[in-house]
């Protein structure tokens, strides 16, 4: 089954927002894995201080996922990055679910990023029923 990498870029405009990006979620699907990467960091912002460090500011995106009947599965902070389910377990910010085919959603909420925007990176891998 292959697996989908969403690229994303996050318009400062949207700060403070929250949003859905649609995906397909094909069928006979086992387990769901969902993973975000993105440059937590932002650029230095300022010159050395006290204990030698540049000042820095941090990017902060939180992810969710809706499914195709639009219910709310769970939630990841923005100091995870990945996030998996199935039908009978899943991680603990998520509840358990079929994944069942259709359009689903990721949910961004948009926190904190930079003036040129934030380049953002979902893989979804679908791993299938075992017979």
């Amino acid at each position: 089954m292959t697996n989908l990498i969403i690229d994303h870029i996050i318009p400062k405009k949207a700060e403070g927002t929250y949003y859905t990006i649609p995906f397909n979620v094909p069928d006979g699907l086992e387990w769901l894995l969902v993973t975000c990467s993105y440059e937590k960091i932002m650029k230095k912002t300022g010159k050395l201080n006290i204990t030698g460090w540049f000042n820095r500011k941090a990017n902060i995106v939180d992810f969710g996922l809706m499914d195709n009947h639009k219910r709310f599965i769970g939630w990841e902070g923005h100091l995870k990055k990945s996030s998996s389910f199935g039908t009978y377990s899943s991680i603990k910010e998520y509840n358990m679910n079929a994944n069942t085919p259709g359009e689903w959603n990721i949910i961004i909420g948009v926190y904190v990023v930079p003036d040129d925007g934030l380049k953002v990176r979902y893989e979804i891998e679908f791993i299938p029923q075992q017979d």
